[in-house]
């Protein structure tokens, strides 16, 4: 494997196109962006020409990124080579482009959180029925219950009723009246 090249990363060549890491594989596995397999310090790794990562970055549907400079060093001040001089025309036009995708996105998003707040309202007014609905529910239970328990008392005191008039035409004390009186004597 050669030496490593002055040519951008697979993350320099994201950075600078916004795009992942794994975007820039796949590219680099269809042909849609040429790079070569150099020896790194970690083993093969991917580079990239700057030129190749510019052109590709100037037919995506944004603007691409400064790219960084290949070496990664901070502070030369060299030229860009993608774009050469960006004049104030230039400049004055992309922060009105970028002006306008935020208002845009901005839109987007004031829909989707209108859109998102209906139906948490949507959601909210179907809670509060079936609350008043378990509520009903649980109120109809416990007078159900209420019922079935007169019920069972007063069907209780029907046949002890019976069993004591039962007792009376038989005459004959219960059987332990019986047991405790045969005992006393």
């Amino acid at each position: 494997m050669p030496e490593p090249s002055p040519g951008l990363t697979l993350i320099q060549a994201a950075q600078a196109l916004h795009r992942s890491e794994r975007c820039i594989r796949r590219w680099i596995a269809t042909g849609k962006l040429k790079a070569e397999k150099v020896s790194g310090p970690t083993g093969a790794e991917w580079r990239i020409n700057a030129e190749d990562v510019a052109a590709l970055g100037d037919d995506l549907p944004h603007p691409a990124a400064p790219l960084p400079h290949p070496t990664g060093q901070a502070g030369e001040d060299l030229p860009h080579p993608a774009a050469p001089s960006v004049g104030a025309e230039l400049t004055e036009e992309v922060h009105l482009i970028e002006t306008r995708l935020a208002r845009i996105e901005g839109a987007l998003t004031g829909a989707w959180l209108t859109d998102l707040a209906a139906k948490l309202d949507a959601l909210e007014e179907e809670n509060a029925q079936l609350r008043r609905e378990v509520i009903q529910a649980q109120h109809e239970a416990q007078v159900l219950a209420q019922r079935q328990a007169e019920e069972a008392h007063r069907r209780e005191e029907e046949l002890l009723a019976e069993l004591r008039a039962i007792r009376e035409q038989l005459g004959k004390p219960p059987w332990w009246k019986r047991w405790w009186s045969g005992r006393r004597e």
